[in-house]
């Protein structure tokens, strides 16, 4: 059980600079935006966070897969 929640995945939007950090059950763990103030509007900004989220959940995912598979 300890190596399950010790995993977790990170995605990224708006070329790195938003990146959410999601633990082994999904559940976002940490967020960190690298971004001036005014730089891009709420609406862009809600988008780039699900964006890297979603990205952090899909890699969560994926890498099982990947690390189980010897042509990866």
């Amino acid at each position: 059980m300890a190596e399950h929640s010790e995993r977790t995945a990170t995605g990224s939007a708006l070329d790195d600079r938003v990146r959410v950090t999601v633990d082994a059950d999904g559940i976002v763990i940490d967020v960190q935006l690298e971004l001036t103030a005014g730089e891009v509007g709420y609406p862009e900004l809600a988008r780039a966070v699900t964006a890297a989220a979603q990205a952090a959940k899909a890699a969560l995912l994926i890498s099982p897969i990947c690390s189980r598979s010897p042509g990866w």
